[in-house]
């Protein structure tokens, strides 16, 4: 039995058969790699790294440009051999520590490739469509927003509410739900009105739908929650 120390915590795996330790592997550090890609997309997060490592910032489109291929790099599958040194430390060891710095590897191939004056592309690309990363970024924002916890953080995020009153959480979100529920299950709608309305940028066009439908659902109850 193998342990791998990761930043998600400790993962285990059966050793039993060799073969199935880099796929298993694989599994870990891809979730690995995305909870590191998800702390850069709060906040000024991703603003902040690169003015540490690189000691510039960027414009708000280069800076939503990175954004957008970093989801891309999220959800595109983990190449293992990229992570060789880790796999060959795993074979060999019954307990790994997987550092974070391994990861930001391919995550600077994406901010070295969104330059200033860069010559030419310095790394892979991602193969994801727009329109698959189009619906992707939708579920993921639809998703979080039908839990407790991501329902209160938009509300404290967008309404400066700290929700407290666990009422009125449960009560908006089955209004969240209600309204969620009844969308189309193909995403043609999607595609449709981000090319009606010009959206561009499958990250910043998704933020922008979804919170005029969440400004719709909460805006009449900003009253009420607002000291709550």
């Amino acid at each position: 039995m193998k342990l791998v120390m990761t930043a998600l915590g400790a993962k285990t795996i059966d050793d039993w058969d060799a073969n199935y330790v880099p796929v298993k592997l694989r599994d870990i550090l891809h979730d690995h790699r995305a909870a590191i890609i998800n702390n850069l997309l709060k906040g000024k997060g991703l603003e902040q790294y690169i003015f540490h490592k690189f000691e510039t910032r960027f414009s708000k489109y280069k800076i939503a440009a990175i954004k957008d291929d970093l989801f891309k790099l999220k959800h595109t599958p983990l190449n293992i051999d990229n992570y060789r040194p880790v796999l060959e430390k795993v074979l060999k060891n019954e307990n790994t520590h997987i550092e974070n710095e391994i990861f930001f590897q391919e995550i600077e191939i994406i901010i070295k490739n969104n330059m200033p004056h860069q010559d030419g592309p310095t790394g892979e690309t991602f193969s994801i469509g727009n329109q698959v990363f189009r619906e992707i970024i939708r579920k993921e924002m639809v998703d979080k927003i039908q839990t407790e916890e991501g329902l209160r953080a938009y509300v404290i995020e967008h309404y400066n509410n700290q929700l407290a009153s666990k009422s009125k959480l449960l009560y908006l979100l089955d209004e969240v739900r209600s309204h969620f529920r009844k969308e189309p299950s193909d995403y043609q709608w999607l595609h449709t009105f981000f090319d009606k309305q010009k959206l561009g940028s499958p990250q910043e066009g998704n933020e922008y739908i979804f919170d005029e439908e969440m400004n719709r659902i909460l805006d009449k109850h900003f009253e009420n929650l607002h000291g709550v």
